[in-house]
């Protein structure tokens, strides 16, 4: 696992150790080969058991949002993987509320079929008047409707490629 402490521990720490241009790289105060100067410029010394109590508390909140965290990585991972569609969705949505009725037309390959549909008398009335108000076929309706449908409820490719 790896932490990220503050910057307060870190100055600390390196209190104890010098540059060594020799070494190209930072070295204890206790392996320097008795050079005063070097020795001259290290800071002093520091209480060991406090730096080790901070550097434990900070280790200890690490841990603490680590598991925080952790509890959401499902709903992470189910958000990747379903970025397309939920997108989608919200995209269809944000339409869906800012259109203005518009009724999507959809030309779909093929010869027409003629289909029987029973359904209540009001909603025949409500579609029968929809498309006198909106100058729309009530075979354009219908085709919208069941596209949409189909694109909702698990038909979404073969609705994709029937319309290319």
């Amino acid at each position: 696992m790896f932490f990220v402490f503050s910057n307060k521990i870190y100055a600390k720490w390196l209190q104890n150790y010098i540059w060594s241009t020799d070494e190209r790289n930072y070295i204890h105060q206790s392996e320097m080969k008795g050079d005063e100067e070097e020795s001259k410029k290290a800071a002093p010394d520091t209480n060991g058991k406090e730096l080790a109590a901070e550097i434990r508390k900070q280790v200890e909140r690490q841990v603490n949002v680590a598991e925080r965290l952790a509890k959401f990585t499902p709903v992470m991972e189910f958000l990747e993987e379903n970025m397309d569609s939920l997108q989608e969705l919200l995209a269809a949505t944000e339409d869906g509320e800012e259109s203005e009725g518009e009724i999507p037309h959809f030309a779909v390959p093929g010869t027409t079929k003629t289909k029987s549909v029973y359904m209540a008398d009001r909603l025949a009335e409500l579609v029968t008047e929809f498309s006198k108000v909106r100058n729309v076929s009530q075979r354009n309706i219908f085709e919208a409707a069941v596209i949409e449908y189909l694109r909702k409820y698990g038909y979404r490719d073969a609705v994709n490629s029937l319309l290319r």
